[in-house]
């Protein structure tokens, strides 16, 4: 199984395309995202369509948990986030039709899947919180017990912004980075089970800014 994943794009559509065109010309038909997809760039309703069009499935992230609570849940928004933040989110919402916010609401917390008998796990922090974090410094015991709430032979997470891996038993832990935070610089990763060990190729694709 060979399968690429991304995350973290905030709403950067050209950082998305290229990530896109690069796993396109290597022919790798899994892709997984980790889920924030909008919320900081100025192209979130394309950047929604581009991913809803290919039916890419992907992980609720937090900040598209809080652009779809936005309009019911505004004023307990008002009080947790900074004017900047809450910026982004309203032109973000401004900027999604309702049948591309229909995609994010679509998405689960928790992806799983099976692929030629390798078992997959896709979130957004952790598999039981979009809102917790797997770092690259974090104990071996925080991994475990990852597995332990969610037995998978790989493990995807987001949200920290960097790559990383981990091997906990049989389990392979990933963070592919981010897409769309690094001006001109978009990150992704391919997981291979082909060989064994299994390996994980960190990528960097430059964009036009």
């Amino acid at each position: 199984m060979i399968l690429a994943t991304f995350g973290d794009i905030h709403g950067n559509a050209a950082a998305l395309e290229a990530v896109l065109d690069e796993i396109d010309s290597q022919g790798i038909l899994t892709i997984f995202h980790t889920g924030d997809c909008v919320v900081g760039g100025d192209k979130n309703g394309e950047t929604l369509q581009i991913l809803g069009d290919r039916a890419i499935p992907g992980a609720l992230g937090e900040w598209d948990h809080r652009l779809l609570r936005y309009i019911r849940k505004r004023k307990t928004l008002e009080k947790k986030l900074d004017p900047d933040d809450l910026e982004r989110l309203d032109a973000a919402y401004r900027q999604c039709s309702s049948g591309q916010l229909e995609y994010l609401n679509n998405l689960d917390r928790l992806v799983t899947s099976t692929i030629d008998g390798v078992s997959i796990a896709v979130c957004h922090g952790t598999v039981n919180s979009f809102q917790d974090v797997l770092g690259a410094d974090a104990e071996d015991a925080v991994y475990a017990r990852q597995r332990e709430l969610h037995p998978a032979h790989v493990i995807v997470s987001g949200r920290t912004h960097e790559t990383h891996e981990r091997r906990i038993g049989d389990t392979l832990f990933v963070n592919p980075g981010a897409v769309g935070v690094h001006a001109g610089r978009a990150e992704y990763a391919i997981v291979s089970t082909e060989d064994d060990p299994w390996c994980v190729e960190f990528r960097v694709v430059e964009y036009s800014v």
